[in-house]
């Protein structure tokens, strides 16, 4: 992103390549995914989704005990010695272990909160993920830090592929219900351990010490971390609480998988500039003007890919599910519209989450979080009489307050004004109204005239590409100049495109930024 030469002179080359490897990653895991989703929502019906939905937000709760920050500590630390290692591992694997057992006498009373005594043996089982993490989580943490993404990329893609691909495909197909994803995400876990132990043989990852002043230094900086962390996922998982538990297994279902859709291009996106702009936020964590640019062109490249995409997918979200997943999901429709509005505003404060984190300020953040999820929890609760409409409404409002109150902690340590802010949301908002400008009367007119969901699905997709194909073409700056120098670096990286993007920097006028 940030091209400037400092100490690390070559920080920004190595971040894009890691980009690069890491876009690719998730490139391959969001077209698995969407096909396995397709597979297992048309396999298991909507009640059992939500029964795996009971389990999913059990871990998630749990997990914040067995990853409390040990691997973002790891990255974060300027300097890693042999001890800090050695403790970071055994404080982990003991924190992994300790979330399962937790997971495993905690689980009747997971059941009975939901009034589902059948989740006990899933959540059980479930657990056992808890400690593979925590045997991995120093080992994942290294690669991330040396900007490792190539051997990330390739972890991720096959595990993913054979723990849910393989795993959870069979198992669907051998009607089990729930169970095909619970062991398609063990599958997945394991997988994945077995692979990051091979990648980083030779590594210190294995404990041979304990050192009691390294143990301090990584509680001190996960205490804070973990308050963040623990009111973030109680944030992203009270609604779900609350649909349970008041409204059923079914609606629940429901929620679950319009979550699972909207979070998408959010995760996966934001997920590479995650992990790849904290890693290097930390090495610029004191160059002022370096952390500013590398904020504000982060900010604007999430943006200007997930508005537009978010309003694509909103237009033909009745089309795609009805395609996707069958007719037994048509109740989804309404409410996965509404939250796919939150998929820009949540990559924006996941951004002010990287920069926080990666400047220390653990304490704040956790403060922050601590409102929002008080700010969830009452969206819920005040939305859930209106049903799934309701409650969708409520929480993208709560997510909206939300970003603004992130936006002004990010002002306080990165030099940007509200006017920087929000240009870096223009080029998105170009490219938006483009996409609804195409999408909507193709999608209107293909309804009304053909009443063919997968005619309209094709119509509005190529119809919506070529517009937004032929405004980059034709005025490429206006998609701003973190997206243009991002594709000018990939396409010399990839030989195919390089005719392409060579013809696209003359038409931006020979350079990638204004």
């Amino acid at each position: 992103m940030d091209t400037d030469q400092g100490p690390d002179n070559g920080l920004a080359s190595r971040s894009i390549v890691a980009a690069s490897w890491e876009f690719g990653s998730v490139i391959g895991q969001a077209a698995m995914q969407l096909a396995v989703m397709t597979i297992l929502a048309r396999l298991i019906p909507p009640a059992e989704f939500g029964l795996y939905a009971i389990v999913n937000i059990s871990i998630v709760l749990i997990s914040l005990v067995a990853e409390i920050g040990v691997g973002t500590a790891v990255v974060q630390r300027k300097t890693l010695t042999d001890g800090f290692l050695h403790t970071a591992f055994l404080t982990s694997i003991g924190l992994g272990l300790l979330g399962t057992v937790v997971t495993w006498l905690a689980s009747p009373l997971i059941a009975g909160f939901f009034k589902q005594p059948g989740v006990v043996p899933m959540v059980r089982a479930a657990g056992f993920a808890l400690f593979i993490t925590g045997y991995v989580v120093v080992a994942q943490s290294l690669l991330e830090r040396e900007l490792l993404y190539k051997k990330l990329a390739v972890i991720n893609v096959v595990s993913y592929a054979i723990g849910y691909g393989c795993v959870g495909t069979v198992l669907a197909l051998l009607r089990v219900g729930a169970w095909a994803i619970v062991f398609a995400s063990l599958a997945q876990n394991l997988i994945r351990a077995l692979m990051l132990i091979r990648m980083t043989k030779g590594k210190k990852t294995r404990a041979k010490a304990f050192s009691k002043i390294d143990f301090k230094e990584i509680l001190r900086f996960c205490t804070g971390v973990s308050i963040g962390k623990i009111f973030n996922s109680l944030a992203q998982q009270i609604d779900f609480l609350v649909v349970g538990r008041i409204m059923g297994a079914i609606p629940l279902g429901l929620y679950q998988m319009g979550n699972q859709i909207m979070d998408l291009p959010r995760r996966f996106l934001v997920g590479v500039i995650d992990r790849v702009m904290y890693s290097a936020f930390t090495r610029i964590q004191d160059d002022e003007a370096r952390r500013r640019r590398a904020y504000v062109q982060s900010l604007e490249l999430a943006n200007v890919v997930l508005l537009p995409l978010a309003a694509f997918m909103i237009i033909i979200a009745p089309e795609a599910v009805a395609l996707g997943l069958g007719d037994k999901w048509k109740d989804l429709v309404p409410p996965l519209q509404i939250m796919l509005l939150q998929v820009p505003l949540r990559a924006s404060v996941r951004m002010g989450d990287i920069t926080g984190t990666a400047m220390g300020r653990v304490y704040t953040i956790g403060g922050l979080k601590f409102l929002y999820a008080g700010m969830i929890g009452i969206a819920a609760f005040a939305g859930v009489r209106w049903g799934l409409i309701g409650v969708t409404l409520a929480v993208t409002l709560a997510v909206l307050v939300n970003l603004v109150m992130m936006v002004r902690f990010t002002m306080t340590y990165v030099d940007v004004s509200v006017a920087d802010y929000l240009r870096t949301w223009l080029p998105a908002v170009w490219m938006g109204a483009v996409v609804a400008v195409g999408a909507i009367p193709c999608a209107w007119i293909m309804r009304h005239q053909f009443g063919s969901n997968i005619l309209t699905a094709i119509a509005v997709t190529l119809v919506t590409a070529l517009l937004v194909t032929l405004t980059v073409w034709g005025r490429p700056r206006t998609i701003g100049a973190s997206a243009l120098q991002v594709i000018m670096d990939f396409g010399r990286r990839f030989p195919f495109l390089a005719r392409f993007c060579s013809a696209l920097q003359k038409r931006a006028g020979g350079g990638t930024a204004p």
